[in-house]
């Protein structure tokens, strides 16, 4: 019966035992549906490609990861398997009909794989879209034996709360700068009025009466936008007494020492008194 459906194109073969029910099931959803029914019962979509379902990572390249309590192969073609113990109820969720690890659970797991720079830039999106529970996440590492990558991912735990969101990859970038040099942590996107009128800068350090505006092409491409951005320079910073500095996604990515030996510059030059009369930000 379900060969003769398959060659009449009623169903369409997407693993062992797995098919599609009167279309190809070609786009990402069908994928990581396929990888979690072939995998077996109780099994969830995990990892990295977690990270991707939940809107925490871009795409993902390569057969999608899943989490299981059972036995069975630990690599097809058509999925990773890894199997744990300590996968709870609340560890798992449906996004979009398809059964995954939930964001405390998906990041723990992508610790495991010991690339920080990808964790850190879920970690942010996970900030950045609200979903980070910190409870949540304590509450996975404990309940997990000895996981992988767990220094990693309690150092960003740590350092949540004391940083404000970034925006966009290119402030995500340069902070990342700002800590590998060791300099001062700023304020980040936090709004001040000035003259009256209200301001978000990129990254500020009040006591040093400094500024740095990091400009993306998506929000700072074309002369007028440049305009403006140089009018607020003179008009809402400078004519405050503070000090502006702008760097680019060239700078930042490719020339980050240069960047950080010219921000410890600027700490040090605009912390000094300045004969420009300041007004509290």
């Amino acid at each position: 019966m379900v060969q003769r459906r398959v060659r009449a194109g009623l169903l369409h073969p997407r693993g062992r035992g797995v098919y599609a029910v009167g279309h190809p099931a070609t786009w990402r959803e069908a994928l990581f549906m396929e990888a979690v029914l072939g995998a077996g019962a109780a099994t969830r979509l995990s990892h990295n490609f977690a990270c991707e379902h939940l809107g925490l990572l871009p795409f993902q390249a390569g057969p999608p990861h899943v989490l299981s309590e059972v036995d069975g192969p630990s690599v097809r073609r058509e999925f990773i398997r890894h199997r744990s113990a300590t996968l709870r109820p609340q560890d798992t969720i449906v996004v979009r009909g398809v059964p995954c690890t939930s964001v405390a659970r998906s990041l723990v797991d992508l610790a495991s794989f010991g690339d920080v720079a990808m964790l850190e830039k879920a970690f942010d999106r996970a900030q950045l879209r609200r979903v980070l529970r910190i409870e949540e996440v304590e509450s996975v590492l404990a309940a997990t034996t000895r996981p992988r990558g767990a220094v990693a991912l309690r150092r960003l735990l740590a350092l949540h709360g004391a940083c404000p969101l970034t925006r966009s990859e290119l402030e995500r970038r340069f902070l990342q700068v700002i800590r590998r040099a060791r300099l001062p942590e700023p304020l980040v996107n936090l709004a001040v009025r000035l003259e009256g009128r209200k301001v978000v800068p990129d990254f500020r350090w009040p006591r040093h009466s400094l500024v740095v505006e990091v400009d993306g092409a998506k929000w700072h491409e074309g002369p007028v936008r440049s305009r403006a951005d140089r009018r607020r320079d003179r008009r809402l910073y400078l004519l405050q007494g503070w000090t502006v500095l702008r760097y680019g996604w060239e700078e930042v990515v490719g020339e980050g020492a240069l960047v950080a030996s010219e921000v410890e510059r600027g700490l040090e030059v605009a912390g000094r008194p300045q004969v420009a009369a300041r007004r509290a930000m």
